[in-house]
């Protein structure tokens, strides 16, 4: 054997080896890197659906806002929602809120709607606040939807804005969510859309709105990555395996709301070109080593050469670079494997530039879809749809791309009628004129007329009845097309057109994405018409406006005429009427006059008016009728006015009025009769008695008090005498028993029988005790002020009332150090006894041991000193509140009270300089405050009043 064939035979396993080792190293590189290059391209994928979504609901917050601005200038808010409507019918429900919450409007109308609190909702609270607010998905308006909220505010120069009111979108699901429903991802892909707690939002449904569906999104890491994800806005991508299959989830956040966007689908359907891949290139690895070993016997040198530059481009390969083939003439199988391979590259870069071709488009869509926001800043939109085609044209690479709309003055609606926006490739040429009707192209308006996309890779794909389409394309030189049509809720617009003179320009995979265009430029176009509409309606109303007001100028001259005529005419009688006037307003009486048929208010004057407690108006703009403020008037009954139209007038007739606060007042009433015209009149003046009346009764009363406290001082003194008697004999009793046990030795027996007399002796000391008190509060005469101990006076009201506050309530006090008050102690000690009194009544007599009086006293920062009655009783209503110190307004029963107590309590303690209060809380309890001088706050206030002068002098 040769030297040359022993080492080709030593040589040919170490190239089998390095061949195989450079191969699969190639190969896992590869592998690898394509596989983050799909894995960052659909992150991208995610995160421009995601930058969509987001820029779709900003743009909705931005309408909601300016329409929230333009409601103060708005002359019918219905109207301003219809517009916002008409632009935007993605819109289901306008909602005006007051600023506290309760529903001003809602358009279109709904009666739930009217009766929702918006006080509640979160998101109307942002708004309240100020701010714009973008809701989570709820059913609060009977579906699914999202709820777009903008605080309606009034500026005021120098002032923070002030809050008017809360304008409320509510944007359903479906229609949000209705152009990612249509984005495909693949065979098994899909874009979904989660919140916080991973509920697929665009998956729910009427039937279960709050159930999770998070078994559809990813089991264990990967739903834990998109959970992080959302709360911590960021981008990523995470897979996961179950028995159907590798799965992937790439997810994107939407940073207006707490959302995200996730693209998931099968991991194997996403890197099948990447199997495929391995799985060729392990088959050319294979081949190369058979092929190898073939040549390496018998060619050593035509095999080295194509080996080494394969090795070469698989590196190459390793390091991105797509664009390497490999350069064998030969038919042999290491040519063959070259084909392959280049066919393998051929086919990567293909997939690559499909991929960067949809990105590209993707983002001219973002590009428009923000241009299409600023729209309205511009006076046309020509130059903005002449710049989307020209976009789309070279992007595409269409030879013309074209707006086609529907001719407004054609008979036949159906018609379409080609405007102005053409664009061509070549900018020197003109692109052809187009009009096409149903009578010359009747398959093509068909195919628009039914909202139908034309898709034509090539001519030969048109039916055979478009005859004369295929000879009007043909003599274009249109080889391939796409026509989408553009309609707008059920009306034909128009179409847009691409054309290219070469055969299958466009893609299948193009057709979503230039239909997402058609929408763009559908809704612009439809923005530009309803803008036009409204400055054509604005100028004819403004035209409208000058016509009437020319005519209501000469109608104001005539007018003014025939006025300074007819004033002329009534100045006399204006005179006579004023001096008539005059003396009714200035009247001390109450005077009105009433209608003796309707009973309504015919007139009245001030002094009626300030006695019922009304305004000019009656308040609210309404008619004063005498079911409003009569009780019992004898006056205004069928008999009465039977009377009256005879003899004309009634004497002084006394009667009861309600006030407008529900006060009952006491009146003297005279009547008389009188006819203007064919109407019957009777004049009334009115005396206001009721002081008269409560001045009488607080006489009587005065009277029965008297009487009261003079036999309560009688019987004092009656059992006063025996009793000084009684504790003189058991006092001598005791000294007598002690000291005849001491000498006889004390027992048991003793010692109980000088217990009971010293309890005896004590209880007519207490006796003795009460007899005292009731003397000092029976006291009669007049007031003699002095300096007094407030604890003293508090400690004998509370000794009066010990028997029955024993039964009811624990008692508590809170005595602080307080200089001497300056009061009479009888009349003072008569205002703390029935504030205890009422403090004990009110609590409940069954709860003796839960219920607590408790009396305290303060000094306070003004010199003055507190006394406060507290009790846990049940506390006073808002309604008896305003009237607790009325005079004979009480809430007890017949015999227990006549409502003169705290009325009393009132004027006692004005008298004295001092104040009179009440706090009070439903089911907590009662606490009333006494604020009273001190003995020399005469000498501190004239001290106070030197510092004031010589601080004045001073300054």
């Amino acid at each position: 054997m040769k030297i040359q064939n022993k080492i080709l035979i030593g040589v040919l396993p170490v190239v089998f080896v390095g061949i195989i080792a450079i191969g699969f190293a190639s190969l896992r590189l590869s592998s690898s890197m394509l596989l983050d290059q799909i894995r960052q391209n659909t992150m991208l994928m995610s995160e421009g659906f995601a930058d969509e979504l987001n820029t779709q609901l900003v743009k909705y917050g931005r309408i909601v806002q300016s329409g929230a601005a333009d409601i103060l200038t708005s002359i019918n808010i219905d109207d301003s929602f219809r517009a916002e409507r008409a632009l935007f019918p993605e819109f289901e429900h306008f909602v005006y809120t007051a600023p506290r919450g309760e529903v001003l409007r809602v358009f279109p109308a709904n009666d739930a709607l009217e009766r929702l609190d918006f006080s509640s909702k979160n998101y109307w609270q942002s708004a309240q606040n100020g701010e714009m607010a973008i809701s989570e998905v709820h059913d609060d308006f009977g579906y699914l939807a999202i709820t777009i909220c903008a605080p309606v505010l009034i500026h005021f120069s120098g002032s923070p804005p002030e809050l008017q009111g809360v304008v409320c979108v509510a944007l359903p699901t479906e229609k949000l969510f209705d152009k990612l429903s249509r984005v495909v991802v693949g065979d098994t892909g899909e874009v979904l859309i989660v919140d916080r707690n991973l509920t697929i939002l665009n998956k729910l449904g009427p039937a279960h709105f709050g159930e999770l569906s998070r078994a559809d999104l990813a089991p264990g890491d990967a739903r834990r990555d998109v959970a992080e994800a959302i709360v911590n806005e960021r981008i990523g991508w995470s897979s996961y395996s179950t028995e159907q299959g590798d799965f992937f989830v790439s997810f994107a956040p939407v940073s207006v709301v707490d959302w995200s966007l996730v693209i998931t689908g099968s991991l194997d359907e996403l890197t099948a070109d990447v199997a495929q891949l391995k799985a060729l290139t392990l088959a050319v690895l294979l081949i190369a080593l058979l092929l190898s070993g073939v040549v390496i016997f018998f060619d050593v040198r035509g095999v080295i050469r194509p080996v080494r530059q394969l090795t070469e481009l698989i590196s190459a390969v390793a390091k991105d670079d797509l664009n390497v083939r490999v350069e064998v003439d030969s038919q042999d199988e290491l040519g063959r494997m070259a084909g392959a391979f280049n066919h393998m590259m051929e086919r990567i870069q293909n997939l690559v530039e499909q991929l960067h071709y949809r990105l590209a488009f993707e983002d001219l869509i973002l590009r428009v879809s923000a241009d299409f926001l600023k729209i309205h800043q511009r006076d046309n939109i020509d130059d903005w749809l002449r710049g989307v085609l020209e976009q789309c044209a070279r992007f595409t690479r269409a030879d013309h791309a074209y707006l086609c709309l529907i001719d407004a003055h054609s008979e036949n609606s159906d018609a379409p009628d080609v405007r102005h926006f053409e664009y061509s490739v070549d900018l020197q040429a003109t692109a052809p004129q187009r009009r096409w009707t149903r009578e010359e192209f009747p398959w093509l308006v068909a195919k628009l007329a039914a909202n139908e996309t034309i898709f034509l890779r090539t001519l030969e794909d048109l039916d055979a009845e478009a005859v004369v389409e295929r000879a009007y394309f043909e003599s274009l030189g249109v080889r391939s097309l796409v026509i989408v049509p553009m309609g707008y809720e059920g009306r034909l617009l128009g179409c847009l057109g691409l054309e290219a003179c070469s055969e299958a320009a466009f893609a299948v995979e193009d057709l979503p994405l230039i239909q997402l265009l058609e929408e763009i430029i559908t809704s612009a176009i439809e923005r530009d018409r309803v803008d036009h509409e409204l400055r054509l309606h604005r100028n004819n109303l403004e035209g409208l406006v000058e016509e009437r007001t020319d005519h209501i100028q000469a109608i104001n001259r005539r007018l003014r005429r025939e006025i300074e005529e007819r004033e002329r005419a009534e100045a006399a009688q204006g005179e006579s009427e004023q001096r008539y006037r005059t003396l009714i307003e200035q009247s001390v009486e109450a005077i009105y006059i009433f209608d003796a048929t309707s009973r309504e208010i015919f007139e009245t004057n001030e002094a009626f008016l300030e006695l019922l407690g009304r305004a000019n108006d009656d308040g609210n703009g309404e008619v004063l009728a005498l079911k409003d403020f009569v009780v019992n008037d004898p006056t205004v009954t069928d008999e009465a006015l039977a009377n009256l139209r005879q003899q004309r007038a009634i004497p002084l007739t006394e009667c009861t009025w309600r006030t407008r606060e529900g006060r009952i007042v006491n009146v003297q009433v005279t009547a008389s009769f009188m006819r203007t015209g064919a109407r019957e009149l009777v004049f009334v003046v009115a005396r206001d008695i009721t002081a008269q009346k409560m001045l009488q009764a607080q006489l009587v009363l005065t009277d029965r008090l008297v009487s009261i406290g003079t036999l309560a001082a009688g019987v004092a003194h009656e059992i006063n005498n025996p009793l000084a008697f009684v504790i003189a004999n058991l006092d001598y009793l005791n000294t007598e028993l002690g000291e005849l046990f001491a000498e006889t030795g004390s027992n048991a027996r003793h010692d109980e029988v000088l217990h009971i007399l010293s309890r005896t002796e004590a209880g007519a000391e207490r006796v003795r005790s009460v007899v005292q008190d009731l003397r000092t509060f029976s006291h009669s005469g007049d007031e003699a002020l002095g300096a007094i101990n407030l604890h003293e006076v508090l400690d004998s009201a509370l000794s009066l009332a010990s028997s029955e506050l024993r039964q009811r309530a624990k008692l508590v006090r809170n005595y602080a150090k307080v200089p001497l008050v300056r009061a009479d102690v009888t009349r003072l000690g008569q205002v703390f006894l029935n504030l205890i009194v009422n403090a004990v009544q009110v609590l409940p007599p069954d709860r003796p041991f839960e219920n607590t009086i408790t009396v305290s006293t303060a000094l306070q920062a003004d010199g003055r000193v507190l006394v406060e009655v507290s009790d846990t009783g049940s506390g006073i209503g808002p309604e008896v509140l305003s009237r607790i110190f009325d005079p004979f307004f009480t809430t007890k029963s017949v015999g227990v009270g006549i409502g003169l107590g705290l009325w009393i309590c009132h004027n006692i303690i004005t008298s004295l300089d001092g104040e009179i209060s009440v706090k009070t809380q439903l089911g907590e309890g009662t606490t009333f405050s006494v604020l009273l001088m001190t003995a020399d706050a005469k000498r501190i206030s004239q001290s106070m009043h030197k510092i004031a002068l010589t601080s004045r002098q001073t300054e």
